[in-house]
């Protein structure tokens, strides 16, 4: 029988975002519930939600799914991180002879992989921050990705 209580096996997390492009301003928000194995691995579900404000037309578009992932404790800070996503992408499909669009929605897969730095905060050192930096390998120009690029910089925040 286990002697680890609840919050020591498992743990929620809450993961925000934000980033500007020239023509788009993007937010953020990425809750997890997380499963906290007895020695370096954590793994979890969650869900994103990423809000775009098209600064050339003045509207918005939603992207949202979920995701699972996995956490590997390479140092007392650093740690190894991977993801798959699934989300329902919002996108403006431009009619070309007019100035007219409509909005569509496509789905993207992507997978995360990077290294990420913790500070953890508490008696027992099991909440705190966490930065990111990932590379998305499914990552593609011509996609209906809300991602900007492949490379992907969070900050988080787990309890």
């Amino acid at each position: 029988k286990s002697k680890r209580t609840f919050s020591e096996k498992f743990g929620l997390g809450f993961g925000t975002g934000f980033w500007i492009t020239p023509n788009t301003t993007y937010i953020e928000i990425a809750p997890t519930v997380a499963y906290r194995f007895p020695k370096r691995l954590i793994t979890g579900i969650g869900y994103r939600y990423i809000y775009q404000h098209d600064r050339i037309r003045n509207n918005d578009l939603h992207s949202y799914g979920p995701n699972v992932f996995a956490r590997l404790n390479l140092l007392k800070s650093v740690y190894f991180w991977t993801e798959y996503e699934y989300l329902n992408n919002q996108y403006f499909n431009e009619e070309y002879l007019t100035d007219s669009y409509t909005r569509e929605t496509e789905s993207t897969n992507s997978w995360f992989v990077g290294l990420g730095f913790q500070r953890s905060v508490g008696k027992k050192g099991r909440g705190g921050v966490s930065f990111q930096v990932l590379y998305n390998i499914l990552h593609d120009q011509d996609d209906y990705s809300p991602y900007y690029s492949a490379w992907t910089y969070r900050i988080g925040y787990f309890f």
